[in-house]
Formats: C-alpha cells, sequence, structure tokens
C-alpha cells in the first residue's frame, strides 16, 4: 500500500470518527442535556490527559510547567 492510500485511508477514517462524535454527543445531549454532556466531556478529557501524562511523561499533573508572567 503506498503511503498516499494510506494517509486517505486514515483522513477517511478520522471523518468517520468525527461524524460520529458528533451523532453520539448530539443525542446524549438530548437525553440529559447540554450541560451535562459538557461536564461528562471535560472530565472524559482530564482524565484521559492525566492517563497519558503518566505513561508518557512520568507526571500524573503538570506539575513540571512554568508560568511566566508577561
Amino acid at each position: 500500500m503506498s503511503d498516499m492510500l494510506f494517509g486517505e485511508w486514515v483522513s477517511l477514517g478520522t471523518a468517520f470518527c468525527w461524524t460520529l462524535s458528533a451523532l453520539a454527543w448530539t443525542s446524549a445531549g438530548k437525553d440529559v442535556g447540554t450541560l451535562a454532556v459538557s461536564i461528562i466531556r471535560l472530565v472524559i478529557a482530564r482524565v484521559l490527559m492525566i492517563v497519558y501524562e503518566g505513561v508518557f511523561r512520568v507526571f500524573w499533573l503538570p506539575t513540571d510547567c512554568v508560568f511566566q508572567r508577561f
């Protein structure tokens, strides 16, 4: 399989996943409300970020960041 064909399949898969995600969150918003869905999405995103940081960066929380004043 050529690299160009592989890239096209990956982009189609990405578009398909985005479509499914939009449909799922729209359906969930109708069932439980948009505020609840937004809070659930934020919690899920934060949990996934914590897991990612723990596995790949060895920090469970972003305590190594230095904030600078402008």
